[in-house]
């Protein structure tokens, strides 16, 4: 991986979830922040402009599908991927997802080594 690491905004609000994403995806050499709801999510996606974004749908504040059209309106972070990963498992919520403009979708509970194929896909790495 270059020197510069690709930035990745976990927003999710399970701790025990988040715990896991960061400590593997820093292993895996990504720089790591991370939004508790909705709102800060939006907030930090805006500040920070990570590479990719691990959007939860099941969130305080803003739900997911919120925080995903509030960022594909606005133009500094219309462009951000974004890889939904929510236990919501319908094909109606996926189909939601990819009408919102997401890049992927896994459902919870997941396989670690499958959201970082994902990742890379998206990344194109």
């Amino acid at each position: 991986m270059d020197s510069e690491k690709l930035s990745i905004l976990i927003v999710e609000d399970d701790e025990g979830i988040v715990e896991l994403l960061k400590a593997k995806l820093e292993e895996s050499g990504y720089a790591i922040s991370v939004a508790m709801d909705g709102i800060t999510a939006i907030d930090m996606a805006i500040q920070l402009d990570p590479d990719l974004i691990i959007l939860d749908v099941m969130l305080p504040h803003l739900d997911g599908f919120g925080v995903c059209a509030e960022l594909k309106l606005d133009r500094g972070t219309s462009k951000i991927p974004i890889l939904m990963c929510t236990a919501q498992n319908s094909l109606a919520d996926i189909e939601k997802g990819f009408s919102f403009g997401i890049n992927g979708y896994i459902i919870k509970p997941f396989d670690f080594e499958k959201v970082l194929v994902k990742i890379k896909q998206i990344l194109g790495k």
